[in-house]
């Protein structure tokens, strides 16, 4: 570090700073950037810390200008170059976290700009027909999308361009744009008007392709695909399916650090689908389904496409997951096999290891077909006949060690007299433009 060292105390002297000044301030960037550091992090990821942290204690600086890093900021790219003269440059590859042989490491020894790129969203543009979210035929929208650059050092002359499935979908001002400068560690939103042909029909699956190069990144070309529904109606409280693909749901998640665990994911193309991760800490959290008023006349019979893996070493099972029904408005809960269904338990959970669903049977280890999804049929008869419940999926999980936790997909209820799930129909009301 003495090159490093050297300049930082350049830099210190011309500011009136001393040594024990500098000594300081880096430590407390090496303990802050620790601290932010995720479980079983990379040697990627800490040193990305470290940097976030020395980025994070600097003052304000003129963000007008992309080669102002603020008073401070001159340490990050002490830092970035500490890293970069012992190979964990900008443009670094770790090993994968689990790696025990470190096969892998891609070494880097300068300093670039990294391409990111955010989530893309289809925004409607006013005046809208119906305002539901959703572009319909002949309405007008925009693709938004941030542009990140993760790297110490400015990019310059990014081009962002985007392309569309559909033949419907068209870019009334052209389907690029240039971003000129951007700073390091900092990022901008992209903005493309789109229009929907007014002869489009039916439900319209639209894939948004988006591709960002930059001559002098990491990567020079970085693509990221999205998917979004187009000319369609929610339609609430119509259907006893879940699906899981309109965006409102009327499961709610609740327990300590519920947002972390449960979340919707993309199981495949245009297929949504509930996870609740297996996290590597002690968690208790569950995915509650709305009211249901089971039938006084017919069984009730739920059917779910489900996938699981959580965490075991040989026989010793340490988390995993159970059901449970509430007669009561989730005032109380018991194991719905208190009501005669099978719910497939496969063994039961360690006690010792601080999971709070130790010493119960539950859904263990891996399904049948992993990773592939398989069927779950719970019969409860008549046992809740007349009945207004609640279900819930429960995780629970230990002080240490994850694994990929519990999918749930098209969760069906027969035997239910209301309606609770949103569905998705075509939109058939013909948009005219003011």
């Amino acid at each position: 570090m003495m090159w490093e060292a050297y300049v930082a105390l350049q830099k210190a002297a011309a500011a009136g700073q001393t040594f024990d000044d500098v000594r300081r301030r880096m430590a407390d960037y090496v303990v802050a950037g620790l601290q932010m550091t995720p479980r079983d992090a990379t040697y990627t990821e800490q040193r990305d810390a470290i940097l976030a942290a020395a980025l994070a204690a600097r003052p304000d600086s003129d963000a007008a200008d992309p080669d102002d890093l603020g008073a401070g900021g001159s340490d990050v790219i002490v830092l970035a170059n500490a890293f970069a003269r012992r190979g964990a440059g900008t443009c670094a590859i770790a090993p994968p976290r689990n790696s025990l042989n470190l096969v892998g490491v891609t070494e880097s020894y300068d300093l670039r700009p990294r391409i990111g790129l955010g989530s893309i969203r289809v925004e409607l543009a006013p005046p809208s027909c119906d305002a539901d979210g959703f572009l319909d035929a002949a309405e007008r929208g925009r693709i938004v999308m941030p542009l990140l650059n993760g790297g110490p050092v400015e990019m310059v002359g990014t081009n962002v361009s985007f392309s569309s499935s559909i033949a419907g979908l068209t870019f009334p001002a052209g389907s690029s744009a240039t971003v000129s400068r951007l700073a390091p560690f900092s990022s901008t939103e992209i903005t493309i008007p789109v229009e929907l042909s007014a002869g489009f029909s039916g439900i319209g699956r639209l894939e948004i392709g988006a591709t960002a190069s930059a001559d002098a990144a990491c990567v020079t070309s970085v693509t990221r695909i999205a998917r979004e529904f187009v000319n369609v109606n929610e339609v609430l409280n119509s259907s006893r399916i879940d699906t899981v693909e309109s965006p409102t749901s009327a499961w709610t998640s609740t327990g300590a650090r519920a947002a972390d665990v449960w979340s919707r994911v993309e199981a495949a193309p245009f297929d949504l689908a509930w996870l609740g991760i297996d996290l590597s800490t002690m968690s208790d959290t569950q995915l509650v389904s709305p009211a249901l008023q089971v039938s006084a006349t017919a069984p009730l019979v739920i059917t779910l496409s489900h996938r699981h893996s959580f965490e075991r070493d040989g026989t010793v099972l340490f988390d995993g997951g159970v059901i449970e029904v509430s007669r009561d408005g989730g005032a109380t809960w018991q194991d719905i096999t208190t009501y005669g269904a099978n719910p497939g338990y496969g063994g039961t959970l360690f006690v010792g290891s601080g999971n709070p669903l130790g010493g119960r049977q539950a859904r263990v280890g891996t399904n049948a077909s992993w990773p592939a999804p398989d069927t779950l049929t719970l019969n409860l008869g008549m046992a809740l006949a007349g009945q207004t419940i609640r279900i819930r999926f429960r995780i629970g999980t230990d002080a240490a060690v994850g694994d990929f936790g519990w999918q749930l997909d098209n969760l069906s209820f027969e035997g239910i007299t209301n309606t609770p799930f949103a569905t998705l129909v075509a939109d058939a009301t013909p948009c005219r433009r003011r």
